[in-house]
Formats: C-alpha cells, structure tokens, sequence
C-alpha cells in the first residue's frame, strides 16, 4: 500500500503532524507521500513550494518514512487523477491510497475526474469535529472509503492570519521556521 496525502500544507499543523502519525501506525504502508500543492495551484496566500516542502521536510526527523514529493511543484494542476497516474506507474504493484480530510470529502465531487479517482484508487478520510458528511455518498463507486476519527480542530487559515496566537498548532521546529523565514506577516 502506498499512501497519498495531498494538501497546501500552508503551512503544515500539529493537525498533519498527527494524521500521518496515525495513518502509518494504522495501515503501516510501504510508502507514504506528501505532496503539496504546487506553484500554479489557484489558492490565495500559498507561500512558497519550496517554504511549505521544507516545513513538511521538517517532519522526517520523526518519520523517516515520510517522501515529500516534488511532482506537482511546476506543473499546471490538471487535476489529483494526474498525480496519482504518475505515482501509479512509479509503483505499479502496489494499491495507491489517497488520504483526504472531511473538507476535501464534502467537496469531492468537484474535483477534476472525481469518478475516476473513486473508481481507481480506495480513499482514507479524516473525519474532523464540525463537519457533518454522509460516509455513504459515493458508495455506488467505490465501497472501499475508509473513514477515521480525529479529533483535531487545528487550522492553517487561523496560524497564516495570526502565527504567534496560534503557534501551539505548530511544532516547534515549523514555528521556527516561519519566524526564521518571516511567512505569514500580515
């Protein structure tokens, strides 16, 4: 199994620190690749691909396990069915899994081939306190999502609009970083 965890990671949380945590120790898969969003990726406030790989980069010293992929720094974002075809032929034993988050499920609908997804790859959902989804929705194309319970109510738009109130989102060595790096000043 390889699991694929897509996002902005604008920046990376305590949130994300603790699903890939949890997701490793649950399905313990041969792989596990974050990817972040690339430079051409239509959403307001990204800072840097290369600031929000090196903060997820930050990650490694605690699971060395953990790829943090490059794939879509540069392209045009044509859609999650692109990343995962290309991870598909890079390993193509193995069962590609994508982790989403509650809000990434509610909306799924319109992602860029999102029936094709459904039906090609299985899907790890984060549920999060506040969001109300109906885990049947997509059954007709694919029965094999899997949903786990987090209770984690972190948010990156609340560290991006105030670092310094909401640093204990953060680990201590991202929280570094932004400050090292002067990200998010408002």
């Amino acid at each position: 199994m390889i699991i694929v965890y897509g996002g902005a990671f604008n920046p990376p949380t305590k949130a994300h620190y603790n699903i890939i945590q949890t997701t490793y120790e649950l399905f313990k898969p041969k792989a596990f690749i974050a990817i972040p969003v690339g430079e051409l990726y239509h959403k307001d406030d990204l800072v840097s691909f290369s600031d929000r790989s090196n903060m997820l980069k930050l990650y490694q010293k605690d699971f060395p396990f953990l790829i943090v992929s490059h794939l879509e720094e540069k392209q045009k974002f044509n859609g999650t069915v692109e990343t995962l075809e290309k991870i598909s032929q890079e390993y193509r034993d193995e069962k590609i899994v994508l982790l989403i988050g509650s809000d990434q499920y509610l909306n799924f609908s319109n992602w860029i081939k999102y029936e094709e997804i459904l039906k090609k790859y299985e899907l790890i959902v984060i549920l999060r306190p506040n969001y109300k989804i109906d885990e049947t929705k997509y059954d007709e194309y694919n029965p094999r999502i899997r949903f786990i319970q987090l209770d984690l109510d972190i948010s990156s738009t609340e560290v991006r609009n105030n670092v310094e109130l909401n640093k204990d989102y953060l680990m201590n060595d991202v929280y570094e970083y932004i400050i090292k790096n002067k990200l998010y000043r408002r």
